[in-house]
């Protein structure tokens, strides 16, 4: 019971890490293509409590979707609409947040929460399974050179 109630913990801090990020800074909501074709190549670490064993993975976004070439092979979720947000109150240096989510066959949804910041990104994706949350795993990469 204990194992669940963290999960639980984990889902809700997710959620208001996120939310919280869109009400305390002046963002505007866009729906142009400021992130169309931007690629990062990203290590995904499972938050297990064990020895964390990184994952290699390419996250693609593009024409308003997201694609993370891991899941996709391994796990068949699918490439999921993202929305974002413009950090507004630092001119000089834009930071982008953006959420996403994914479905599989088997109607699982991975929600992706993420903060790019010039050419670096990180993260926490989560995995839910009937509502529950199966996995939980953070992020970090770099932009993908052209």
């Amino acid at each position: 019971m204990k194992f669940q109630f963290s999960k639980k913990l984990v889902l809700l801090l997710f959620t208001v890490l996120f939310a919280s990020t869109n009400i305390l800074f002046a963002q505007k909501k866009t729906k142009d293509k400021t992130l169309d074709g931007v690629k990062f190549t990203i290590k995904v670490t499972e938050d297990n409590g064990k020895k964390p064993k990184p994952m290699d993975d390419e996250l693609v976004f593009k024409d308003l979707k997201l694609k993370s070439d891991l899941f996709d092979d391994k796990y068949n979720f699918k490439k999921g609409p993202f929305t974002y947000t413009i950090d507004s109150t630092d001119v000089d240096n834009k930071i982008i947040n953006f959420t996403c989510e994914m479905e599989n066959d088997m109607k699982d949804k991975l929600m992706w929460g993420g903060k790019i910041d010039e050419e670096t990104i990180e993260g926490k994706v989560i995995w839910m399974k009937k509502d529950k949350v199966k996995k939980s795993f953070d992020f970090t990469g770099t932009a993908k050179k052209k």
